[in-house]
């Protein structure tokens, strides 16, 4: 189950990721999109990021503390928090850092693909610890 629980969170940060890429993509091919897919006037994005990170918080929590107590290596916990704490500064302040001119859409782009990279790499070495602990316990019985 735990390694299910690391596939799901690196797959929410994939359809983030992917969302991410595709919106642009969209908008370029199809230039009416951009009239209802605005941060400042829909929420669309803000609302689709805020939703993929509040279910990525808890699956998180539960996959890394999982394998922590399994593995007890500290790397797969800090690695996937960073990414987690990189994809929340959009999700949570997009608005506020807009405001102050200090971040634009294609930074939230930019911020949201490195971290979802950075939290998938975190749950990768999360299953690569947890299986190595597992193999490692299985041989020596």
């Amino acid at each position: 189950m735990l390694k299910n629980l690391d596939r799901f969170a690196i797959f929410l940060s994939g359809i983030c990721a992917l969302h991410c890429i595709a919106v642009p993509i969209a908008i370029s091919l199809f230039p009416f999109l951009s009239l209802s897919m605005h941060h400042g006037e829909d929420t669309h994005e803000l609302l689709f990021h805020q939703m993929i990170v509040f279910i990525i918080i808890p699956v998180t929590l539960f996959a890394l503390s999982s394998g922590y107590r399994s593995h007890r290596k500290w790397l797969p916990t800090i690695v996937a928090s960073i990414g987690l704490i990189i994809l929340l500064i959009p999700a949570l302040f997009f608005d506020l850092l807009s405001n102050h001119q200090l971040i634009t859409h294609d930074d939230e782009v930019l911020i949201t693909l490195v971290g979802g990279c950075i939290h998938a790499i975190g749950h990768i070495l999360n299953v690569q610890n947890t299986r190595h602990h597992q193999h490692m316990h299985t041989n020596s019985l």
